[in-house]
């Protein structure tokens, strides 16, 4: 396990893993994730998008605060705490954005993935027992994507990264956020509709 060393910033309270489990892409409007701990010693994912000193970054940080509100109407759905990763919190710095995230036993299932050792559920993942678990698990990605629907929002990365899972017996697929894919969307659009487009007339 990577060793923990200390923060500033927003991250000061947070015991925080020295290597990036993802690299924020900030090109791509992609985040970094960190594993850390709480102050009650509870393991927590944190993700991270850096800000970059003398640049305007208004347009990331109106998107994170609208992700933001999302996430906590989100919450309040009947069913989509089973179903979504709880974020406990969120801040900002001079370094970058933050939502601090509530894995509980479970990792992105992309870090299983990659691991050299696979968990069982994806070692033997024709038998009998772990086909039904994984399309388990893909029914919960369906319900919880209905959900998400059905409050008019969409996600828009739904990857490895973005699963989060204990990859055990019991089903219990979560996804996280869904917002930041929409920076690279947002620039795109204003770059058609202000620069390339010109002014409306």
């Amino acid at each position: 396990m990577s060793r923990r060393v200390a923060k500033k910033g927003f991250l000061a309270d947070y015991s925080v893993e020295d290597t990036y489990l993802l690299r924020p892409d900030r090109a791509r409007g992609r985040a970094g994730i960190l594993r850390a701990r709480d102050p009650q010693s509870h393991d927590i994912l944190i993700k991270f998008w850096p800000r970059v000193k003398d640049v305007d970054d208004q347009d990331l940080e109106d998107i994170w605060r609208s992700e933001i509100r999302q996430l906590q109407r989100l919450a309040a759905v009947p069913g989509a705490d089973d179903l979504f990763v709880h974020m406990i919190t969120n801040g900002k710095d001079t370094e970058g954005f933050y939502l601090v995230l509530d894995p509980g036993q479970g990792s992105p299932l992309e870090v299983f993935l990659r691991s050299a050792r696979k968990p069982d559920l994806l070692a033997q993942a024709r038998q009998p027992r772990s086909r039904r678990v994984l399309w388990a698990n893909a029914r919960r990605l369906a319900q919880a994507l209905e959900l998400l629907h059905s409050q008019g929002a969409i996600h828009r990365n739904l990857d490895p990264w973005a699963e989060v899972t204990a990859l055990t017996d019991e089903p219990d697929f979560r996804i996280t956020g869904f917002e930041w894919s929409m920076r690279r969307f947002w620039l795109q659009f204003r770059y058609f509709c202000f620069e390339r487009a010109g002014p409306a007339i």
